[in-house]
């Protein structure tokens, strides 16, 4: 408690709250990523942080911008965004460390890992929140702020989807994972039915994470039966194991075919969310 912190805080916008809590024991440091990742990489190695902070897409390139032991923070936290498992595995790799998450959004402070436990803990000393049951597994949290006046939230309903794990050694709800957005989830057209079945992010990842030479993908649904894929490298031994894989993933759960387009991925703007799975229509049935 004693030392003193340097905190280097990778956001796309400045706050005054990292200007002025500045004091004997903690130093802030605001890195605007809008300067692209060298830049970003660079200003990071300069600082030396003891607490890095920054979205998952942000952490997950900073390996190729620097050497290894250019930093070695206590603490690396991931914000804004799902840290992925294999993003996660390269990145504790590089660190030698485990990466925590903080769950935050415009609705407050919503979670945190636990390292002890290896888990995401939910804020239940200050948030209340009821569950609303995909399945045995996921679902969607409804919460309620104890703390807020000015701007109360009272059984507001979020669009994430989150992923109960099976501890019960402690009284707030732990996490897995969390998964996604609802509008994460793909939706296919089922077989001698007008149903829709629903097929969840961690699905669609795994399919992909199987392939070995891939170095990055995003899958895009743009329409019912469509979906576009964009991957790192591109070339045609990729594109062949990626329609096979999918054509067989769809067929072996009854649902009828899709149009399946590959093209090269662009490097990704560090300005904009790294969703690697993404549906871009909206659906007029409800998810269940």
């Amino acid at each position: 408690p004693l030392q003193k912190h340097k905190v280097a805080f990778c956001f796309r916008n400045n706050n005054n709250l990292y200007k002025n809590i500045t004091n004997p024991f903690i130093d802030i440091m605001f890195i605007d990523i809008a300067n692209g990742a060298e830049n970003v990489a660079d200003d990071v190695c300069r600082y030396k942080p003891t607490i890095l902070v920054a979205p998952a897409r942000v952490l997950s390139v900073l390996p190729n911008y620097m050497d290894e032991n250019s930093i070695r923070p206590q603490r690396i936290f991931s914000v804004a965004e799902c840290l992925e498992k294999d993003d996660a595995a390269r990145l504790k790799s590089y660190f030698k460390q485990d990466i925590s998450e903080i769950y935050q959004c415009t609705e407050g402070f919503l979670g945190i890992t636990n390292l002890a436990l290896g888990k995401m803990m939910l804020n239940e000393m200050y948030i209340h929140v009821e569950k609303e049951w995909i399945d045995e597994k996921r679902f969607i949290p409804i919460i309620t702020d104890f703390t807020r006046f000015t701007q109360p939230f009272i059984r507001y309903k979020l669009s994430d989807i989150l992923v109960e794990s099976d501890n019960n050694d402690v009284i707030f709800t732990t996490l897995n994972k969390i998964e996604g957005r609802l509008d994460d989830v793909l939706y296919f057209s089922q077989k001698n039915t007008d149903s829709l079945k629903p097929i969840f992010p961690d699905t669609i990842r795994g399919l992909f994470t199987q392939m070995i030479k891939l170095d990055d993908y995003v899958v895009e649904q743009n329409a019912l039966h469509q979906l576009s894929i964009m991957i790192k490298p591109y070339n045609e031994e990729l594109v062949k194991l990626i329609v096979s894989t999918l054509e067989n993933f769809i067929l072996s759960n009854s649902m009828l075919p899709i149009k399946i387009q590959c093209e090269p991925l662009i490097t990704h703007d560090l300005n904009l969310k790294k969703r690697r799975v993404k549906r871009n229509f909206k659906l007029s049935r409800a998810l269940k």
